[in-house]
């Protein structure tokens, strides 16, 4: 498959369960097929959004088809998901 540059945005809002923006967190992306991840921290609105069509970021792109994954770290604390960018419509895992 060819890989594609063309912008893919990933954007997160972290935030307590009352509802409280987290800024500062580390959040990292990571494209599973080519093992390629890049890490930023919230801003004051507890937001972060990533390009996977940026070479900055993320040097050989994105296909469809592949699976991306984020970690989110706050004072010890972890959590992870992932999401598959979809050949047809689009679905989150």
């Amino acid at each position: 498959m060819v890989k594609i540059a063309s912008p893919y945005l990933i954007s997160l809002k972290i935030q307590y369960p009352s509802g409280t923006n987290l800024n500062n967190v580390n959040v990292t992306v990571r494209v599973e097929s080519t093992n390629e991840s890049y890490t930023k921290a919230t801003n004051s609105a507890g937001e972060v959004a990533f390009n996977l069509g940026s070479t900055n970021e993320f040097a050989s792109g994105w296909q469809l088809g592949d699976v991306f994954s984020y970690v989110v770290s706050y004072l010890g604390f972890e959590t992870y998901g992932s999401h598959t960018i979809a050949k047809e419509g689009g679905h989150w895992d």
